[in-house]
């Protein structure tokens, strides 16, 4: 499977979510890197600039957006370390 894009990945982080309990980002992708079942390589995939890992630039948007609208930040909060 690719990579999913960073709307594909809102639902599912809202998902990891919804007990409340406060999360760090890096839990968060562990957890969405096993729902998508990604593969270490995947994993490995950057962004065509190469500054980032495409899966962690897609959850860094897929959390930074709705946050960005207090849907997240209302919701649970979320750390910004790790």
């Amino acid at each position: 499977m690719a990579v999913p894009d960073f709307q594909s990945l809102m639902r599912p982080v809202l998902m990891v979510l919804d007990n409340g309990t406060e999360r760090s980002i890096k839990s968060i992708r562990a957890d969405l890197a096993e729902h998508f079942d990604l593969t270490p390589q995947e994993l490995e995939e950057r962004i065509p600039s190469g500054r980032a890992k495409t899966f962690q630039n897609r959850i860094g948007w897929a959390t930074t957006y709705p946050g960005s609208t207090d849907v997240i930040v209302g919701f649970c909060p979320v750390w910004k370390e790790g």
